[in-house]
């Protein structure tokens, strides 16, 4: 520590200290605030997602369908669910009969096959509500699971859900003005220090002259 002192004056020691405060004291601050908001925008992406699957369920060409497909019919929501795509902004929102057969899916080709993993709608079938996070079809995907009713009896699933893309577009977009932020407060913060050095570099002659006289 003298070695330091000997080589380098004590405004710059200033200088370097404040900076060193200021930086750790700005990104913890932006580490808290980014963590709180990664946690904010997970419960708002599961309240999102449940809203659209609850009404979705409801909807009475949606039920009739379900009911259609598991006495045997041969038929899909497509053009049903396709708008409500568009009009709720989610990545897909697929619907199953009660064995599990898709009924609408983003992809075409996927309608009329079983769903990709029967463990997770399976919650559903027995009347939960179940979220997941995994692979799919359109690559990692954040979902939720959701029992369709019919007088008092689950007769199909609901899948509604944001690829992980998606989400992660939207997370960059609420918390690159926080780390912008901070960024800003340390370069403010570095400036005001290295403002102080050099006060206290002006001083340190002044205080040799008046200790000289």
């Amino acid at each position: 520590m003298q070695k330091l002192k000997k080589q380098l004056p004590f405004w710059a020691i200033v200088i370097a200290v404040m900076a060193l405060a200021i930086g750790v004291s700005v990104a913890t601050t932006v580490a808290l605030i980014h963590r709180d908001t990664v946690a904010e925008n997970k419960q708002t992406i599961q309240r999102r997602i449940l809203r659209v699957a609850r009404s979705t369920a409801k909807m009475p060409a949606v039920k009739r369908v379900i009911r259609a497909s598991n006495a045997g019919a041969d038929t899909n929501l497509q053009t049903v669910i396709k708008p409500l795509v568009s009009r709720d902004d989610v990545d897909f929102i697929v619907v199953m009969n009660h064995q599990l057969i898709r009924l609408s899916h983003p992809r075409a080709k996927s309608v009329g096959h079983h769903f990709s993993s029967v463990k997770d709608p399976a919650p559903a079938l027995r009347g939960q509500i179940h979220y997941s996070q995994k692979p799919g079809v359109l690559g990692p995907e954040y979902r939720v699971f959701l029992p369709v009713y019919d007088r008092g009896r689950v007769i199909g699933v609901v899948c509604v859900g944001l690829t992980q893309q998606n989400l992660d577009q939207q997370l960059q977009h609420k918390t690159r003005p926080i780390l912008l932020g901070g960024l800003l407060g340390f370069l403010i913060g570095c400036i005001l220090a290295i403002l102080l050095g050099m006060y206290l570099r002006y001083l340190s002659p002044l205080s040799v002259i008046r200790h000289g006289t």
